[in-house]
């Protein structure tokens, strides 16, 4: 009798948890039982999951002798005893948030990117996923280094306020409607006004990931999962006044001599890029990103003529794609390698 997986979520009352559902939903392997788990005052809270309604559980009573993959959002601490006894009982942990990144041994892990990672993975391990930014940036850099090789890479990143969850959404329509009120913005989570502005990300000291996506730690997380440590990446990010979806423009020099068409046949063959051929209108996070799980590429053009200096466009749900599907797309590698059993 074939044994169907099961999944818990920790800290499930967020927007990555929504996205989890809804990919998790499209995946039929997957479609065992699902557990929603937060803190004890969030106990009853509920949460549609297809014809399904779920109810949230309290963590700290769990079994975890149940569940075979843990996935852990960041909207709750994990400074409990939760973490430890998880590991006991053998659960695979799915570190979104990156407060257990002290306690895995692994580099960050992206499917598409260096899925060879998941190799050493056994029960009880700790896995730690990047954020939207370097996932996206790690994934659309990947195919061009293996292929023709990366001298340099400059990129430019426009992220969703949703990078910041419920409260970073809810702060940016909260700032529209009282600026198209007449009455001004107040900014609350962001260091000026979001509404209608564009608003540069400080640069952190340190390894300060409070402000995901800082152009420093996106540069070396990338170059990490990359496994190419020398490669010099320069990264400037900020946040727009989008819910969902972020836009990277990357210019890239290639180690060897290429041309527009070769780059693209490489994009256009990878069954998780969506390749763009319209000049005029190049794809956007919200009319073509959002709300899909694909990573869109497009305005793949060479600079001023030339073989080895190009750019693209990269636009990708942060939730969907670069969060929620990659770490799908990691418990079904690990399906299939630690459970065959399972269907």
């Amino acid at each position: 009798m074939e044994k169907r997986v099961k999944v818990a979520i920790v800290g499930a009352n967020g927007l990555v948890t929504e996205s989890l559902l809804a990919v998790i939903a499209e995946h039929t392997s997957l479609q065992g039982e699902i557990a929603l788990l937060g803190e004890e005052e969030s106990v009853g809270e509920l949460v549609e999951f297809g014809q399904q309604t779920l109810s949230m559980d309290e963590v700290a009573l769990c079994d975890f002798n149940e569940i075979d993959f843990l996935i852990s959002t960041g909207e709750i601490t994990c400074d409990g005893d939760w973490v430890d006894e998880a590991r006991e009982a053998g659960c695979v942990i799915l570190d979104i948030g990156g407060g257990l990144r002290r306690y895995s041994e692994l580099p960050l892990v992206g499917a598409d990117v260096n899925p060879g990672v998941l190799d050493e993975v056994t029960p009880g391990t700790i896995i730690s996923l990047p954020d939207a930014t370097t996932l996206q940036c790690a994934t659309l850099l990947k195919p061009l280094l293996d292929n023709v090789g990366l001298e340099r890479v400059s990129l430019f990143c426009c992220q969703a306020v949703s990078e910041l969850g419920r409260a970073g959404v809810e702060e940016v329509a909260r700032q529209t409607a009282r600026m198209l009120n007449g009455t001004p913005a107040k900014p609350v989570l962001f260091p000026a006004q979001m509404a209608f502005n564009i608003v540069p990300l400080a640069v952190e000291d340190g390894e300060d990931k409070a402000v995901m996506g800082s152009g420093a730690v996106v540069a070396d997380e990338v170059c990490q999962m990359l496994d190419s440590e020398d490669l010099p990446i320069t990264v400037t990010c900020c946040w727009v006044p989008v819910f969902f979806g972020h836009t990277q423009a990357i210019h890239f020099t290639t180690s060897q001599a290429v041309d527009e068409e070769s780059l693209k046949n490489i994009f256009g063959r990878l069954p998780y890029v969506e390749l763009s051929t319209d000049t005029q209108v190049p794809p956007t996070a919200v009319t073509d990103a959002s709300g899909k799980n694909i990573l869109m590429v497009g305005n793949l053009v060479a600079r001023a003529k030339s073989k080895t200096d190009f750019s693209l466009l990269g636009v990708a749900d942060n939730l969907r794609y670069c969060i929620a599907g990659n770490a799908v797309k990691i418990i079904e590698v690990l399906v299939k390698r630690l459970f065959l059993s399972y269907s």
